[in-house]
């Protein structure tokens, strides 16, 4: 998008009328038209609403990720990696050999085991006064669930933040028109 300004505009004031013209609207005009003083035949032409397209889109798709964002985060810190034990378990099916079974088995069979043991030794350490309660969670062994419910929670919230979003931009669109 570019506004004109004219020639003895520095670079300040270009700046000035550009973040104008990009907060104020703009309309449309053909490349065969030259433009006019009639302010109201340039307001029935007002596209009030394409500048903000790239910048809701880019916050939209920020909200659709930050719940996957909130899991990595979150799973790093159960102890289990859940992406290698998935990973390890459907290798099992496509193993036709039972050796190749038998080792991608007992990979899962022992990172879970290393993880359910961590467990067991965060059980008999005291919790720091801060984080009683995140602690204890963690300590529980339903941290993992918890993280999981917690994150599904976030993507069905951020579906009725998203439908708000577009109300609203809607609700914007039609006003300004």
């Amino acid at each position: 998008m570019e506004c004109w300004v004219p020639a003895q505009f520095t670079g300040a004031w270009e700046k000035y009328a550009e973040t104008y013209c990009f907060i104020k609207g703009s309309y449309f005009l053909p490349d065969d038209e030259h433009p006019n003083e009639d302010f109201i035949e340039r307001d029935n032409a007002v596209i009030g609403y394409y500048q903000w397209v790239p910048l809701v889109l880019a916050l939209q798709a920020f909200l659709f990720y930050a719940p996957c964002i909130v899991w990595k985060a979150l799973n790093c810190s159960t102890g289990i990696n859940v992406k290698d034990v998935l990973e390890n378990t459907a290798k099992v099916k496509k193993n036709v050999t039972v050796k190749e079974r038998e080792n991608q088995v007992s990979k899962a069979a022992v990172h879970l085991q290393d993880a359910l043991e961590l467990q067991r030794e965060l059980k008999t350490v005291h919790a720091v006064p801060e984080a009683v309660l995140l602690s204890k969670l963690r300590k529980s062994g339903y941290f993992l669930s918890a993280v999981y419910v917690f994150t599904k929670f976030l993507y069905v919230f951020n579906i009725f933040v998203q439908v708000a979003i577009l109300k609203l931009y809607i609700v914007v669109f039609l006003y300004l028109s």
